[in-house]
């Protein structure tokens, strides 16, 4: 074995990489994006069916308020009832109608050990897998009938980001589907894990990445179940499920100045547990991508084989679109490009929901039939939710904090309202007034409230 050849063509290699990383940042700082880096950012985000909050958990139906087809905001006050809305109801995806779980349709919310074939239940009920809601109709852009013969080149196009600064969720249960009743309040993680604890601040962990060499740079868990929206109190308790709800998508969208999202073109993915049909009564493709149209319903954008490159069982668990250098597609880029992850396989099921992909890893794609993993080593679990944005949202020294422990009801500012859930829920273990977690409402908690006094947590 010639070891001189092998290290002189590794270091080729690296010489190569670096050189294509210089003109790519080069380019990527020319072809400036449009959307712009502001500390006005909405983390939104989807629960997965069966956790703590959701319309169909079988274990706590009393606080079951949340449907795991809607997308929630991270500033949201407590809500009284299924109706209080959200950011994007399954609703609009669907033209009108709300698959089930739904609270206005008798049945749909029942326990979900439902027993019985899943092709049934996985054409009546809808779980949002992935989100990404931007500014562009991509049809325009991606060849609905075969694979792209060429990258897609950078363009003005708000809440697409470069390929750096990522946040992501880990799955919170089982490979097992929900009819087994495998679900958030009732499993640890595929890796034994419990995500979403206060002590740990892990419901959400945002990471920045070197596409070029698959490095992970940084790993920072960021946000709590009770951080990421007040309606998701209480956290789980210590080594236990209890109240665990699990984040099956995540998006970063900008507020304008009168607090509207600046990015309403929805793309989603369908979980192969509840996937629903098509605006043309076909089943979803858990493993593809769609637009939701207004008015008329979902439609394919990015197929899992003829874009993707992977197998038509594979399940894509978490995308978003970035902007990318050319790895291996003949020029530095950026390109328009998916990052995204598999489900891990669900054994109930025929066919193999991973792909025989690892549901660990970050794959990227151009939309020309072939798909890389994105890191040298996989992350530490299943990726469950994927998100990007044009720097770390978790650094203080890049944004301003804009969340407050002390926003107790979520409506963004610290007042009297607040200062009233904690008197109400005095002594209690809350769970929305207990705002250091640790058990119980009490002075600690009254003196969080009145040290963050009148402040505004809204951008």
């Amino acid at each position: 074995m010639n070891t001189r050849k092998n290290s002189n063509e590794s270091v080729t290699r690296l010489i190569r990489l670096a050189g294509a990383a210089m003109v790519y940042s080069a380019a990527s700082t020319a072809n400036a994006q449009a959307g712009a880096c502001s500390d006005c950012f909405d983390v939104q985000f989807s629960i997965d069916i069966g956790s703590d909050r959701e319309l169909s958990d079988p274990f706590t139906p009393g606080n079951n308020l949340m449907d795991p087809g809607d997308v929630y905001s991270w500033f949201r006050p407590l809500m009284a009832s299924p109706q209080d809305g959200s950011v994007l109801d399954d609703m609009m995806i669907f033209a009108g109608f709300d698959p089930a779980p739904d609270d206005d349709i008798a049945g749909s919310i029942a326990p979900i050990c439902l027993g019985g074939p899943i092709q049934q239940f996985a054409f009546e009920f809808f779980d949002l897998d992935g989100v990404d809601r931007i500014s562009v109709d991509l049809r325009l852009l991606i060849n609905p009938d075969g694979p792209n013969g060429m990258p897609i080149p950078q363009f003005g196009a708000p809440c697409i980001y470069d390929l750096k600064h990522l946040i992501i969720s880990f799955d919170d249960d089982r490979a097992l589907n929900w009819l087994n009743c495998d679900v958030p309040v009732n499993s640890f993680s595929p890796m034994g894990a419990l995500y979403g604890m206060a002590a740990t601040d892990d419901e959400v962990i945002a990471i920045d990445i070197d596409p070029f060499f698959g490095a992970v740079l940084s790993f920072t868990p960021w946000l709590d179940e009770r951080d990421l929206n007040v309606n998701l109190s209480a956290t789980p308790g210590f080594n236990t499920q209890e109240f665990d709800d699990d984040t099956d998508a995540l998006d970063i969208n900008i507020r304008s100045a009168d607090g509207i999202d600046e990015c309403r073109e929805s793309y989603f993915s369908a979980d192969h547990e509840a996937h629903h049909l098509d605006a043309f009564g076909v089943p979803l493709d858990p493993g593809s991508i769609y637009y939701a149209v207004p008015g008329f319903g979902p439609v394919k954008v990015v197929d899992d084989m003829i874009h993707l490159g992977i197998p038509e069982s594979a399940d894509v668990d978490a995308f978003e679109f970035v902007w990318a250098p050319g790895i291996n597609v003949g020029g530095p880029g950026p390109y328009l490009a998916v990052v995204f992850s598999v489900d891990d396989d669900d054994p109930a099921t025929p066919g193999d929901e991973s792909g025989g992909l690892s549901p660990g890893q970050l794959y990227l794609s151009y939309f020309g039939g072939f798909s890389i993993p994105l890191l040298i080593n996989p992350l530490p679990d299943d990726v469950d939710a994927i998100a990007a944005y044009c720097g770390n949202p978790s650094d203080p020294a890049v944004f301003a904090p804009i969340k407050c422990d002390a926003d107790t009801n979520g409506d963004g500012i610290v007042n009297i309202n607040d200062l009233n859930i904690i008197l109400s829920q005095w002594g209690t273990s809350g769970p929305e007034g207990d705002l250091n977690d640790d058990g119980i409402v009490d002075v600690n908690d009254l003196n969080l409230v009145l040290a963050s006094w009148g402040q505004n947590c809204r951008c």
